[in-house]
């Protein structure tokens, strides 16, 4: 009988496969309590950016590193686990809403997506950053959890 890890497993084995990325290594960063091993490399490749991302000049290969997660995601009762947080960098391409941080020297934008997640609908926004060839995950900081149930319930147009 097969277990849902090693479902999971399989997946992750297959989206590597697929898009020449690194997502189990960082899986197993994420497992091991977003600790190095020796001389492993500070950055994952976990995707390539989407149509949508080259729009905005964003393009080449999207990496993470440990800085990237902020403790600002966690609500009282509610935490993303390894599996959701893989959720969201496969959702990475698909934004609901894209912002560019000013002055756009910077090079920097802010993009929400969602997953849902137990009857609930997460919305967690991610900050990117055009580096030479890449784009870079800088910052995965607020996830707001939303009943499916009660979507639309407290909308008043007049």
């Amino acid at each position: 009988m097969t277990n849902i890890n090693e479902i999971l497993q399989d997946k992750i084995r297959l989206y590597d496969q697929e898009n020449g990325t690194e997502l189990a290594r960082f899986v197993a960063f994420l497992e091991r309590g977003k600790v190095y091993e020796g001389n492993e490399a500070r950055f994952f490749h976990i995707g390539k950016t989407g149509e949508l991302l080259q729009k905005y000049g964003m393009k080449g290969d999207i990496t993470i590193g440990r800085s990237a997660f902020s403790q600002r995601h966690t609500v009282v009762g509610h935490q993303l686990d390894d599996n959701d947080w893989i959720k969201v960098i496969k959702n990475i391409n698909n934004p609901l809403a894209i912002a560019e941080y000013l002055p756009k020297k910077e090079k920097s934008f802010r993009l929400y997506t969602t997953i849902a997640l137990e009857g609930n609908v997460v919305c967690v926004g991610v900050t990117l950053k055009k580096t030479k060839n890449n784009v870079e995950i800088c910052n995965i900081g607020t996830a707001f959890w939303r009943d499916i149930r009660k979507i639309g319930n407290n909308i008043n147009i007049s």
